[in-house]
Parts: structure tokens; sequence; C-alpha cells
């Protein structure tokens, strides 16, 4: 079956379809959670009445569509489970070559030839490394805010729609130093990226990148100037975090290095 390269329903039928099969693992006692653009816009439809409406119009992709497909994140050692659920249960159908070759680390399924599903297993590992574990628990049917922050910094060549995800994140929820559901968690962020350089010197590029979004977005007519101060704030108050947290000596030995060497990993993917 040919990977679709967006989703191929309505944007309600598409939210329903996700949650059914992140409840459905749930029933089975099993931790699945929803990653990336669809995992922003759903913590987005909690505070905000006309969701849909305003995420579509920042135009995350060129041809208006919303979303590519469903990306999951679940713990590897309920690898087996989580097949079982996803076959079983919910009758979805495996890539059998896809998962030949990565089904160790990442399993990919299609549903109805309406979307592909993409499962990672305990972590992200494109550009940088992004660890879930003992995290999945932190929020449901979505990784936490502070999680899907650090899922899109990790983009090497981070492009429109991520910096707008990154966008809308900051604009409806706050930075403070401290877990909270709904909150973007700045001692999480920056206790990650004080001992990865590699990691700090993308996220940091990319959160420059997000501040430079929210002017265009402004220009464009698509953030009034109170969302773009906002969400810009958020965004100078996280990076101040960053660059205050206390560096490790694997850090500090990197940082010497800089970008002589290559300090994130070249990835090849299906569909982001």
């Amino acid at each position: 079956m040919p990977l679709a390269t967006k989703v191929e329903e309505s944007l309600e039928d598409f939210v329903n379809d996700s949650r059914a099969i992140v409840d459905g693992a749930k029933r089975r006692g099993i931790e699945l959670r929803i990653l990336g653009a669809l995992s922003c816009y759903l913590h987005l439809k909690e505070l905000y009445p006309d969701a849909a409406a305003f995420y579509q119009g920042l135009g995350r992709l060129a041809d208006g569509s919303t979303f590519t497909d469903l990306d999951l994140i679940g713990y590897k050692k309920e690898r087996r489970k989580i097949m079982e659920v996803l076959e079983k249960d919910l009758g979805l159908k495996p890539d059998l070559r896809f998962m030949a070759l990565y089904g160790n680390e990442r399993l990919l399924y299609h549903k109805d030839g309406k979307f592909s599903i993409d499962v990672f297993l305990d972590r992200l590992d494109y550009s940088h490394v992004v660890d879930f574990k003992g995290r999945l628990e932190l929020d449901y049917p979505t990784i936490s805010v502070t999680d899907l922050v650090l899922e899109k910094l990790q983009i090497h060549q981070i492009n429109r729609k991520d910096l707008i995800d990154l966008v809308v994140t900051f604009l409806f929820h706050d930075v403070q130093n401290g877990f909270e559901r709904g909150v973007v968690d700045s001692a999480y962020i920056s206790s990650v990226l004080s001992s990865d350089w590699g990691f700090w010197y993308d996220a940091t590029n990319n959160l420059g990148k997000a501040s430079q979004m929210c002017q265009l977005l402004q220009a464009e007519g698509k953030l009034t100037e109170e969302q773009r101060i906002r969400a810009e704030t958020r965004i100078a108050e996280l990076l101040r975090r960053i660059e205050g947290q206390p560096k490790t000596n694997d850090w500090i030995k990197r940082s010497r290095v800089g970008t002589s060497k290559p300090w994130y990993r070249d990835v090849e993917e299906i569909v982001r």
C-alpha cells in the first residue's frame, strides 16, 4: 500500500480516528500518545474555541491542508502489545516492508488509505535525540507541551510548518520553571540542552527563527501585534532560562569544536 502524503479525511474525522487509536491502547493499559502537529492542535483546541479556523488560517502547508500523517509515541517495552492493539483490536494495516527494516525501533501502519500512522518507541532519533522514557504519563492523549517544544527544537533544517507549531505553542502556553500540565517547563528543556551542545545549538537557533516567524505572521495579517508580543516574550523567557543553565563538561568540551564538525544527524524521513 502506498504511503499517504497527507491526511485524506476531514479534520474532525482525523481527530476522532486518532483519538480512537490512543483510547484503544489505553483500554488495554498501553501508554500511547500523539506527537507532532496534531498534538499541537489538540493542546490549542483545549484553550481556543475556534482552533481549527485559527490553525488552518496560519497556512502550515502550501496546499492548504493541515496534517500529513499521525505520529505516535509508545514505550519499547510495550512494542508487542502496541502491535496487537493496532492490528487485532483496531484493524490497522502494517507496512510490512518498513517493519522488516525498522520494526524493532519504529512501526508504520495505514488507516484505510486515509492516513499513515508512524509509531516511535521510547524516543525520537532525528537531527537530535528526544527521549520520552517516563514522560508519556505526563499528559493524555498527547505528549506534554514541554516535550512538543523539544520535538520541534531538535529539527536541524526546520521549516515553516514546524515553526508555526512552535509559535502556536508559545502563543497559548506559558513558560515556567517546573512541570505543570499545559505549561512549557523551562527547567526540563534547559537541563536536556545543558548536556548536548549540538542540540543546544540547533534549539537556540530554532527559537530565534520562531521569533522571526512571529513577525512574519503578523506581517501576513495572521497574528495580531498583541499575539506576536505574547509569543515572542515567552520564547525570550525560554532562551533566557536556557542560557542561564549551567552546562556540563561534555557540553563545554563539544562547544570548543563548534560547527567545524557535524553536530546533528542527517536523517531521511518518510513524512514529518
